[in-house]
């Protein structure tokens, strides 16, 4: 079994080497994921000079969109892949979002002081952190007392044809190891509740 830090190295390779996709899709996945994105913003109780963390960033959002709704305030961006936080960088600048910064790093180890941020966001990416519980608790430690942590992970397989369709077409031609069911994964927090 690989260490997390393989885990986090292996990954940092996939999303370096498919960002430029992710870039060129990106208004389409947005329009389909927008709807998760404005439950985690709705839930943030956001404030026009909100000091804001956004986790596994990707092309940018939720943390864009918090920036654009807080501008007296400031949101980092976050992520384990340069390259995605590079598209995320030129989708601010092409909005014309100037109140954000960006950090490479991994949900797992926040390079951040204790009680710096009213608020955390992640979105789909808790079932990709090799280390969830120590994820967790740099959120709750990054995060000044009373400030909301809103994260979202995808539901089950049957709830997500776009990715079980094409894998079963695959593993009709080729043999797929089962996934780990511990381990990081699409739908590794599926189960409601279980995260919580």
């Amino acid at each position: 079994m690989p260490s997390a830090d393989e885990i986090r190295a292996a990954q940092r390779q996939t999303w370096d080497k498919f960002s430029g996709g992710w870039e060129k899709w990106d208004e389409v996945v947005l329009n389909t994921v927008g709807s998760v994105a404005d439950a985690i913003i709705a839930n943030l109780a956001l404030r026009d000079d909100q000091v804001h963390l956004d986790v596994a960033s990707g092309t940018g959002e939720p943390g864009l969109t918090i920036a654009a709704k807080a501008p007296r305030g400031h949101v980092t961006l976050t992520d384990l892949s340069p390259e995605m936080l590079a598209v995320a960088q030129r989708r601010a600048a092409r909005m014309g979002i100037t109140n954000v910064s960006f950090q490479e790093c991994g949900a797992e180890d926040l390079p951040f002081p204790d009680t710096t941020f009213d608020s955390v966001s992640c979105r789909f990416a808790f079932m990709f952190v090799p280390d969830v519980t120590k994820a967790i608790a740099e959120f709750m430690r990054v995060a000044k007392p009373g400030g909301r942590v809103c994260t979202a992970v995808w539901a089950g397989p049957e709830h997500n044809p776009w990715t079980t369709l094409p894998m079963a077409a695959v593993s009709s031609e080729v043999q797929l190891p089962p996934p780990d069911p511990d381990g990081p994964g699409m739908f590794r927090w599926a189960q409601p509740g279980l995260l919580s």
